[in-house]
């Protein structure tokens, strides 16, 4: 809303020009606040945060937030943890900016209920009256979000299919969405047929569904390890994460005939995996960093994997479809010339449907 209240500074051709340059200043802000002084006390190491801020900029898999301003509201949560647990500022600009960001995020999306619990551990160890206004700010508009999940739960829609929730879903969900998606990339997922129903992960044989379990208590072991050896702002970070990601495993958006968990299981790359997937790259490099050999080596071959294959499998994004629909440009030049009081649609992406706009 605050893109489009800016947007309406220029004509609506160049309308879209705007919305770009907030979403790409958005998704960068986190990846360049991790580079600032301001995180040398939570992480240290510099070489560390230039790694990771790379990873976050190449994060594969997760072009539906890429450039893309409705879901901005997923990058501003990561910004968000990182002021959190940035150094105290140390001029107006910096608490204003701190300010700013803590209310902006915490009001584009309901990530400030599950920030609530990091924000209140950083103040209980890192006591200070600037720890203790930001963990305010965290709450209080974590309070606004769960009020208006609460009051207009119903608009979410109807019962759906349910959640169709079991152990060998759990696997997919984790193996193929996250794990899968960090290591091969979502594209070569895709088009090699790894994916839900198709790949021998989730293709229902028994012995392949022992396998996945497997892999999938694997990988808990790995972030659980990562979680009571790792550094605090690490620890944080994956209560942040799995909040999030045990809230939409347990009230997701219900799909008319596909259950919740099988929908998450069908999309490959969706955007409630980055969060997910940011933290178990994280957790690689903690594993890469780490002084148990086995787990440096387990960190390292996979991080290797990320960088190797993933990233350029994702890296470039397919063309929009032309036939399917037609240029905004061309259709903001009609627009313009049209008589005051008169509509016009747009379309929009994703689906098929229409934006009506009457001139003024």
């Amino acid at each position: 809303m605050l893109t489009a209240w800016i947007s309406q500074a220029v004509s609506l051709i160049n309308a879209p020009i705007v919305f770009a340059w907030v979403a790409l200043v958005i998704q960068a802000a986190p990846a360049a606040f991790l580079l600032s002084r301001r995180m040398a006390e939570a992480i240290p190491s510099q070489g560390k945060r230039l790694f990771l801020a790379a990873l976050l900029i190449a994060v594969p898999g997760m072009h539906e937030v890429y450039v893309n301003t409705t879901d901005s509201q997923w990058h501003l949560s990561l910004l968000a943890f990182l002021v959190l647990t940035a150094a105290t500022p140390r001029n107006s600009v910096e608490k204003l900016f701190d300010t700013l960001v803590l209310l902006i995020a915490g009001l584009s999306g309901p990530f400030s209920a599950f920030l609530a619990p990091p924000a209140l551990i950083w103040w209980f160890w890192r006591r200070s009256r600037w720890n203790f206004w930001r963990a305010c700010l965290v709450i209080a508009t974590a309070l606004v979000q769960l009020s208006l999940i609460v009051l207009h739960h119903a608009s979410r829609g109807g019962a759906g299919a349910g959640l169709g929730a079991s152990i060998p879903a759990f696997a997919n969900i984790l193996l193929i969405n996250v794990v899968g998606v960090a290591t091969f990339g979502a594209q070569r997922i895709v088009s090699n047929g790894w994916g839900y129903g198709f790949g021998w992960i989730s293709n229902g044989d028994p012995v392949s569904v022992a396998l996945s379990l497997c892999l999938t208590l694997a990988a808990l072991g790995t972030v659980l390890t990562a979680f009571l050896r790792g550094p605090l702002i690490l620890r944080l970070f994956l209560i942040f994460v799995s909040c999030e990601f045990a809230a939409g495993l347990i009230d997701s958006l219900r799909l008319a005939n596909i259950p919740a968990w099988q929908s998450f299981e069908a999309n490959i790359a969706y955007r409630y995996a980055f969060h997910p997937i940011c933290a178990w790259l994280v957790v690689l490099v903690a594993c890469a960093c780490s002084r148990i050999g086995s787990a440096r080596w387990l960190g390292s071959a996979l991080l290797a994997c990320t960088v190797l294959l993933a990233v350029p499998s994702d890296w470039g994004l397919p063309p929009l479809p032309q036939a399917t629909y037609r240029a905004f440009h061309h259709d903001a030049k009609v627009f313009a010339r049209l008589p005051a009081g008169t509509a016009m649609s747009f379309p929009e992406r994703p689906g098929d449907s229409t934006m009506n706009l009457v001139k003024h």
